[in-house]
């Protein structure tokens, strides 16, 4: 079970970790109206940095050894 908890923490993480970097240098779509669209890069914000955060301690928990 140990070895299995591991690997769910690690998988979270590295999605965490993904969907930060997604966040961050994609650009979300605003509006769409017929041919003219608007888009708006947000780029890294306080909510990116935390994700990105979380995920990175999700994958160095994933990998701590308790002796």
């Amino acid at each position: 079970m140990n070895n299995t908890m591991r690997k769910i923490t690690a998988v979270i993480g590295v999605v965490l970790i993904g969907l930060g970097v997604y966040q961050a240098f994609v650009p979300q779509e605003v509006l769409s109206f017929g041919g003219l669209e608007v888009t708006a890069k947000e780029g890294i914000t306080t909510e990116t940095i935390i994700i990105i955060a979380l995920g990175l301690l999700a994958l160095f928990a994933s990998f701590y050894r308790k002796k």
